[in-house]
């Protein structure tokens, strides 16, 4: 019984990954057409990760595409993932907009709105933990490493990193901030330029 229950919980299989999630159609990676307004940006490690997380774990979410468009809407770092992968076809959403604008919007708030959500480290180390001695942490995204942090930081360990809190006077209230030491004032400019061009709300100070 288990294992028939098991088996009718794959949907299908896709360049030998299995595919749990949903979706209405598979397309080929070659054939699917990224948002060049998306302004989500996954750095290499990350795509490594979630490369691993896939093969690992299988689909658990289509990559959703807009009939309107024609372009990806959510799902551009699963993309990279599964090119980086070596997987030829993908499960695919497709998701109805009235207007490129109401298109545009969802994307930006699939990439923004998760950005907002408190993550508890007590409660996240706790799970992390469990699912290392299961032997399933590689399925998470998270490494041994990033979970040795957390750890730290839930017992309250000092590793010498001065704490956003610190940063009375430059960062308003309830907004978070990040202090970019450069070696030089051309570095300073550089920098400063590059983060804007990201759409990060950037200003110099002296520290």
């Amino acid at each position: 019984m288990s294992n028939r229950k098991k088996e009718s919980a794959v949907r299908t299989v896709l360049s030998g990954v299995p595919v749990y999630c949903r979706f209405d159609e598979v397309r080929k990676v070659a054939d699917l057409v990224e948002n060049p307004d998306n302004p989500n940006r996954h750095p290499q490690s990350q795509i490594e990760r979630l490369a691993e997380v896939i093969k690992l774990a299988g689909w658990r979410a289509p990559i959703t595409v807009s009939d309107l468009s024609g372009m990806i809407v959510k799902g551009h770092g699963r993309l990279a993932a599964a090119k980086l992968a070596g997987l030829e076809e993908v499960p695919i959403e497709i998701q109805h907009y009235d207007t490129l604008e109401h298109e545009r919007a969802d994307m930006i708030a699939d990439n923004h709105l998760a950005e907002l959500a408190d993550l508890d480290g007590e409660a996240l180390s706790g799970l992390l933990s469990d699912l290392q001695e299961a032997g399933s942490l590689d399925m998470t995204g998270f490494t041994s490493l990033d979970l040795e942090e957390l750890l730290k930081e839930s017992a309250g360990e000092d590793d010498g990193t001065p704490e956003l809190g610190d940063t009375t006077g430059i960062v308003p209230e309830n907004q978070y901030g990040v202090i970019v030491m450069c070696a030089s004032e051309k570095e300073q400019e550089e920098a400063y330029t590059k983060l804007i061009q990201m759409g990060y709300n950037c200003r110099v100070v002296a520290v």
